[in-house]
């Protein structure tokens, strides 16, 4: 299940394990604001959350959500100038620690490739990392604490009296194309994620029990939105840590996917078949969700599909009044 870090201030984390809860800024550029979004709408009941501290540079966990994220701006951190009114609830687990471990942890994972989807400096109000990733800063906790886990609670639990939906803006024209000014795909990955946050789309994407978004690469591109599927424990129906059976890349296009869209979706799965794969290409699967195709790209996915026996999956999506429905390309050929 994946985690989350969220970037606060000393005065911020404290009132945020007194009451039990977190949150996220409003942000007035369009982008940045949908990128946003989108990185907490992947949290879900039970995502595991931590904090990195601005100046001390302390990392601490691990707490869990209570909630999915909602919006709420009642204020109740001392600053009125910072709301964070994208919020979700927490509260402590068996595996909640006294001590920290520090910035200079992660970059020394970072380094020998182990913390891989971290952008290794901090430039997002709340920072995805895999489970896999997690089990490492777990064993970092574990060091640093001799004696283990804390026992401890939510002094003075916060309870919202008026939860919304997060603002995730599906603006449409006629055709089902979204139009959201300043930043659709932005919008359209928040929409995904909060999707995969609830389990849904797997007729589409197959099992994953992992997910996150907006994925660096060695090459400075990012991939829009990764899926990780890990081997089971027969007994307890729990992912089993590091035994990754495959992945796939989402691509998302508000607009129509072109052919420059194919070959970067292609670049990506190399890469990862490189880098995290072991060489292994059948672990690799990539989508594209877009409103509409080019012919060459669906030409030459059908043609792969056909030579290589290697499918892209093609998703043409139509929104409308804020719903938004799938439809798989190549069923609608068959």
């Amino acid at each position: 299940m994946t985690s989350f870090i969220f970037i606060v201030t000393p005065e911020t984390f404290k009132l945020c394990i007194k009451k039990g809860v977190c949150g996220c800024p409003r942000i007035s550029s369009a982008q940045p604001e949908a990128r946003g979004l989108a990185d907490i709408s992947g949290i879900r009941h039970g995502s595991k959350i931590l904090f990195f501290i601005k100046g001390t540079k302390e990392i601490y966990g691990i707490y869990k959500a209570k909630t999915f994220p909602f919006f709420d701006d009642t204020q109740i951190w001392d600053d009125p100038e910072h709301i964070f009114p994208y919020r979700v609830l927490i509260e402590p687990t068996l595996d909640t620690f006294e001590k920290p471990i520090f910035l200079s942890d992660l970059y020394d994972l970072a380094d020998k490739g182990l913390l891989w989807s971290w952008r290794r400096i901090v430039k997002r109000s709340v920072q995805p990392f895999t489970d896999a990733e997690t089990s490492l800063l777990l064993k970092l906790f574990y060091r640093n604490n001799r004696f283990g886990p804390t026992s401890s609670h939510i002094e003075t639990p916060y309870n919202p009296t008026d939860r919304k939906p997060l603002p995730i803006k599906l603006k449409s024209n006629s055709r089902g194309r979204i139009i959201t000014p300043g930043a659709p795909e932005g919008h359209l990955t928040a929409w995904l994620m909060n999707q995969l946050a609830n389990r849904k789309l797997k007729e589409f994407f197959g099992d994953y029990n992992d997910y996150i978004n907006f994925v660096p690469t060695s090459y400075g591109k990012e991939m829009d939105v990764l899926l990780l599927n890990e081997i089971k424990n027969s007994l307890t129906g729990k992912p089993i840590v590091g035994s990754l059976a495959s992945c796939t890349i989402v691509e998302v296009k508000a607009g129509k996917c072109k052919k420059s869209d194919l070959i970067q979706t292609l670049k990506y799965e190399d890469w990862l078949i490189k880098k995290k794969c072991a060489g292994d290409s059948a672990m690799v699967h990539s989508a594209i969700l877009a409103h509409s195709f080019d012919d060459e790209v669906s030409e030459y996915v059908k043609k792969r599909s056909e030579m290589e026996g290697k499918e892209v999956i093609l998703l043409k999506y139509s929104a409308d009044a804020g719903n938004i429905s799938l439809t798989s390309i190549m069923q609608m050929r068959n």
